[in-house]
């Protein structure tokens, strides 16, 4: 894990699973020890449910002061929703605990980012430098 001893923006893709919101939570807590930041999360429609699962990662960002320095779009890509119905609905559960169920929805929403320009805006703002991505999900968005 090279890239965790240089400056490197990471690029998340997330299907909002409550391992991967602590993920992102764990990833942004090493920035102050770290040369590290998350550039953007990109939500994969693949073991979640779409609405519930962006608003949970708004309501973790606004509930961090990140909704500005952390950007989070949707993927129009779909993943195959390979686990049972139950675990999708963590991404609505992880929504209601005490520290975010009253913290306000992004007002601007729908319609959400789009999650896969995000990705490739970021590709492109890469270059010829390397691009630090960390699929936490299927990779779907990178195949289409």
């Amino acid at each position: 894990m090279e890239w965790l001893n240089k400056n490197s923006s990471i690029f998340v893709l997330s299907d909002a699973s409550i391992d991967e919101y602590l993920a992102i939570l764990f990833i942004h807590s090493l920035q102050e020890s770290k040369k590290i930041s998350v550039n953007s999360v990109s939500i994969v429609n693949a073991d979640c449910i779409a609405d519930p699962a962006i608003d949970t990662g708004w309501k973790i960002r606004e509930y961090l002061g990140l909704t500005n320095e952390m950007p989070l779009g949707l993927s129009e890509s779909r993943g195959w929703n390979p686990f049972p119905w139950a675990y999708r609905n963590d991404c609505v559960t992880f929504g209601q605990v005490d520290a975010l169920k009253n913290l306000p929805s992004n007002p601007n929403w729908p319609p959400y980012a789009d999650g896969d320009q995000m990705l490739i805006k970021y590709l492109e703002q890469c270059g010829e430098d390397e691009a630090v991505l960390l699929p936490l999900c299927p990779i779907t968005p990178l195949t289409n």
